[in-house]
């Protein structure tokens, strides 16, 4: 499988770490050059993102949502059917391959678009997907992070249209299902770990505590102005939810 890997060119420890890391686990990866959201001029803002959102989302949740669609044109584009794309900061055992090759051989990967290599999120215990007896996937509501996933060329695809220019920030998994209906797995334990877990050392992180008050009131707003909202909002409250049985994670 294709891996994709998000690396700031300043960060050239996180590089190395992550080469190595990739070249013991033997995966086909692309180091791509992140975006970096601070050195980003005004005019370059306000065509790659939504006017509104510039007032909510911090330059570095810009630059990690450009750089992620960055890599989901780069899917598209390429004709690949499915990619692993990691950030830079995190750790994979070396027999991810092996999973990764299974997980291309499960029909059943079908049902979902974004494939979490972590648990997360409120999970729907009767939509499994086995890849094998130690790992099997649940679709998930309101997950977060994009450290390790697995997408599918049609959810790069979607992405790409409703994130475009950028109204959220690239783990805004919820939204996404509520304006597209793109359906999220999880895994049910950590393949990928990413190695600042308490967020302590993410200069993103420091950036989102400043706005998040600000930024939880408007997004809702955002969202609900998105072409079927109400229509997807319905149809998950009142049919598709009747059928799925829930799980704190």
């Amino acid at each position: 499988m294709k891996t994709f890997v998000v690396n700031l060119e300043r960060d050239k420890n996180k590089k190395d770490q992550i080469q190595d890391e990739c070249r013991k686990a033997k995966l086909d990866y692309e180091i791509i050059s992140a975006v970096d959201g601070r050195e980003l001029s005004n005019n370059e803002l306000s065509s790659k993102v939504h006017h509104i959102s510039i007032n909510y989302l911090s330059k570095g949740e810009i630059g990690c949502a450009l750089s992620h669609q960055k890599i989901y044109k780069k899917i598209v584009d390429d004709n690949i059917d499915y990619a692993l794309i990691l950030e830079d900061d995190v750790e994979i055992p070396q027999d991810i391959n092996v999973f990764l090759r299974q997980f291309l051989n499960i029909k059943d990967k079908r049902q979902g678009d974004v494939f979490l290599l972590y648990p997360s999120g409120l999970r729907f215990t009767n939509r499994k997907i086995s890849i094998t007896q130690e790992y099997f996937f649940y679709e998930v509501y309101n997950a977060s992070c994009t450290h390790g996933y697995i997408i599918s060329s049609k959810a790069a695809k979607k992405l790409i249209r409703i994130n475009n220019p950028v109204i959220l920030v690239a783990d805004a998994w919820l939204w996404f299902y509520q304006v597209s209906l793109l359906k999220v797995y999880a895994l049910n334990k950590e393949l990928v770990k990413a190695y600042d877990v308490d967020k302590s050392l993410s200069s993103i992180e420091a950036e989102r505590l400043l706005l998040l008050n600000e930024k939880e009131k408007y997004q809702m707003g955002v969202i609900k102005k998105q072409p079927f909202y109400y229509v997807i909002k319905y149809y998950h409250k009142y049919i598709r939810r009747v059928f799925l049985k829930k799980e704190k994670v």
